[in-house]
């Protein structure tokens, strides 16, 4: 970037993604407190809307890729060449950022957790979680430039590895049919983790379906807690490509 309208250019583009990403941010937190507050109803365009508002400065670091820096590196020799680089550059992970958005796919993946249990098509799921992070991938080798390509793409397949994994569970769960509840008989409930190498304890319960047959459910600690005395259902979900979504909730 030698020439003067170049690193002009690039300061523009610059400042527009810094927009952009602030804004994506902002309104991913102020979707989560919308549904917390019951402003936002809908659960599924809640998860949608976390899913996929983070793509929106992915595509655009695509888009403008001689701005756009993946990794963590130096590019600079002087501070002359910092100040310069830190103007006609975007890294997208900064820290802040980075941990904003660390935490609302926390949020998203606790409540997948819960929600979109996969009964029936896990391995389909997977291969599309597959396809989708190749056709990523190689789209990333042919847009990201510059000297330090090979690390820059190994930082941007992290990245698209753990976007394209939540983004493919959120969709097929939001194009799945609607709740169908059944009646299920408590039969027994456990819990898992709560020491060192599993500080978030996870907690089961696990039920007899109208067909006799057992299913394992991951539930809240708060359902979890006097559970033989609550009434419980299990909700099914009949999602694309053959996709079952089961899990136990209170009537």
């Amino acid at each position: 970037m030698n020439d003067s309208y170049d690193i002009e250019r690039a300061k523009k583009l610059v400042t527009i993604g810094k927009t952009i990403r602030l804004i994506s941010l902002l309104v991913e937190v102020l979707i989560i407190v919308l549904y917390h507050l019951e402003i936002l109803t809908s659960q599924i365009a809640m998860l949608l809307s976390l899913a996929l508002v983070p793509w929106i400065k992915h595509i655009f670091a695509l888009i403008y890729p001689e701005v756009a820096s993946w990794d963590e590196d130096e590019h600079w020799k002087t501070d002359e060449s910092k100040k310069l680089w830190e103007e006609t550059h975007i890294r997208i992970w900064e820290r802040w950022h980075m941990l904003v958005q660390v935490l609302v796919m926390l949020y998203l993946l606790l409540t997948l957790k819960i929600e979109a249990q996969t009964s029936q098509g896990f391995k389909t799921i997977a291969i599309i979680t597959v396809a989708a992070f190749i056709i990523m991938v190689l789209i990333g080798c042919i847009r990201i430039k510059g000297e330090n390509k090979v690390s820059q793409v190994i930082h941007y397949g992290m990245t698209m590895l753990a976007v394209i994994g939540v983004t493919v569970v959120t969709v097929c769960y939001c194009l799945s049919g609607p709740e169908i509840h059944e009646e299920c008989t408590y039969v027994s409930g456990s819990y898992e983790g709560g020491n060192r190498n599993h500080l978030i304890p996870d907690y089961y319960v696990t039920v007899q379906l109208k067909d006799f047959t057992r299913y394992k459910c991951n539930v809240t600690p708060r359902l979890y807690d006097n559970i033989r005395n609550k009434n419980l259902v299990v909700c099914r979900r009949n999602g694309p490509l053959g996709i079952e979504y089961l899990h136990v909730h209170e009537l």
